[in-house]
């Protein structure tokens, strides 16, 4: 018996007559009845007792009335757990951004305040268990300029020096870098922002005094504010509005930038909501980095 079949049984079951319950399915009488024949004769057995023109389920017929009420609403309850999910999924977006973004908090609160139904799943790892799964979106940072159609260019930064507010430097309009070879710095260990760092030295024509090597860019900058020494740090992506003990000086004597990106990656999953925080970080970032 298809599903098609436990409708129409349905159907009659729940009516006084074969005509109500044609009616009600929107086909002709001797359609349904046939229809009910052939019910009966796979299932081997008479469901209903025929009393003048009504039909009565029998004890069988209300058996079989049970069974096909479960099928059915499993079916209903199928279809309902798919909606669900899509609807679900499309309200979760995965942002993979193994750079910070500067304020994140206030990025992601912002974000969040004009979409409150959007489950963000931000992480700076790609070894976590939702970050197995195709990120939606991708923020970077690289020296690079990169082309292609997953890129999208958000702006650029400097790198610059970062001191403690209570630093001589803190009120320089600019520092010569090459002034600065008997300082301690701080840097990150390895990576793409460590290389930039690398030939801002190299340029300007000394080796670095290392206080110490670390890869949390919080820990450098609380090691700093509390004067443990110095860096030269991205002025956007490591903003933070929320200190008032750190400040960046320009150098006079060697400039970098790198690029901000975004990145939709190959089979991504699309959703409007994911359309919708690409658009906000373009927009933020736009406004930023013209600052």
């Amino acid at each position: 018996m298809d599903f098609h079949q436990l409708y129409y049984f349905k159907a009659i079951a729940e009516s006084k007559t074969m005509s109500e319950a044609a009616d009600k399915l929107h086909i002709s009488q001797p359609s349904l009845s046939r229809a009910l024949r052939q019910i009966e004769e796979e299932t081997g057995v008479q469901l209903f007792d025929r009393k003048g023109r009504s039909l009565v389920l029998n004890d069988v017929g209300k058996i079989a009335l049970r069974c096909a009420n479960t099928a059915l609403n499993a079916l209903d309850r199928v279809s309902l757990e798919v909606e669900l999910y899509q609807k679900k999924k499309e309200h979760v977006i995965t942002l993979y951004a193994p750079v910070p973004m500067g304020n994140n908090e206030t990025i992601l609160m912002r974000f969040k305040e004009k979409h409150p139904s959007v489950l963000l799943r931000v992480s700076d790892s790609k070894k976590t268990e939702y970050t197995e799964e195709i990120p939606h979106l991708i923020f970077f940072a690289s020296p690079k300029y990169h082309q292609g159609g997953e890129y999208t260019m958000l702006g650029k930064e400097a790198i610059s020096l970062l001191v403690s507010v209570n630093s001589p430097y803190a009120q320089c309009e600019s520092v010569s870098l090459a002034d600065l070879r008997s300082e301690p710095f701080i840097v990150n260990p390895v990576g793409s922002l460590r290389n930039i760092v690398d030939s801002m030295f190299q340029e300007a024509g000394f080796s670095p005094n290392i206080y110490m090597e670390n890869q949390s860019y919080i820990q450098i900058q609380e090691m700093i504010a509390r004067g443990a020494g110095m860096t030269l740090a991205p002025v956007v992506t490591w903003s933070n509005d929320c200190r008032n003990d750190l400040v960046y000086v320009p150098l006079s004597d060697v400039s970098r930038t790198r690029y901000l990106y975004l990145r939709v990656p190959e089979n991504a999953p699309s959703s409007p909501k994911v359309d919708e925080l690409k658009k906000f970080l373009i927009e933020y970032f736009a406004e930023v980095c013209a600052r």
